[in-house]
């Protein structure tokens, strides 16, 4: 049922008799239809929730939000965007034949050479012979100094400050309710590949080699 076939637009005579285009008008460069009414549905949601978050925000905070003009563009410009970072530098000759190098080695032994496995702080005895702390009994370096108290850190007291808006612009108050570490559920790790991709895989290493 599908057509296949070429259905030209001209006949057989050689004519259009179809698909014909309409005729042009008196002004080529008019519009074709002006002035007509459009359908007005109001303000977009999106915009109308993000208008409603700016004015509790300035309200909450008591601070006028100033956007787009030439002081707070001065104001919060980001210097280090005046000198961009070149993210794709090449590789000095060095680096390009080491890692070449070490690849055929990989390639040769079979094995990686990136340690991805542990390296216990205890030897095979289970005695502590690296990474060892001081000794306390000695007591040759300083203790019960002062440390200066600065304060609590910002992001902590900016959470603070959200969740207090927050309450308030919804008029409850929050009880966080501590999860039963039993009942969250974790995606399995370390589960065997299917067959296929482990062919796939297969056959990828002995295209390569």
């Amino acid at each position: 049922m599908l057509q296949i076939a070429s259905d030209p637009i001209v006949s057989s005579t050689g004519k259009i008799t179809q698909y014909k285009f309409p005729d042009l008008p008196e002004d080529p460069w008019a519009p074709a239809k002006i002035n007509y009414p459009v359908n007005n549905f109001g303000a977009d949601p999106d915009m109308a929730s993000t208008l409603n978050s700016i004015a509790i925000g300035e309200k909450t905070t008591g601070h006028k939000l100033v956007m787009g003009t030439a002081d707070s563009k001065a104001k919060w410009h980001n210097v280090a965007k005046d000198t961009l970072y070149n993210y794709y530098p090449a590789l000095d000759r060095d680096v390009v034949n080491t890692a070449k190098h070490l690849a055929e080695a990989e390639d040769r032994l079979g094995y990686t050479m990136i340690q991805i496995r542990s390296d216990p702080i205890t030897d095979s005895t289970g005695e502590y012979t690296q990474y060892t702390h001081p000794d306390s009994g000695k007591k040759k370096w300083k203790m019960n100094y002062e440390v200066p108290n600065f304060g609590p850190s910002e992001d902590v007291e900016d959470v603070k400050s959200s969740i207090s808006g927050a309450e308030k612009s919804l008029n409850i108050k929050w009880n966080p309710i501590e999860v039963d570490a039993a009942k969250i559920i974790e995606y399995p790790h370390g589960r065997a590949l299917e067959s296929d991709m482990q062919s796939s895989l297969k056959s990828l290493k002995d295209t390569q080699s």
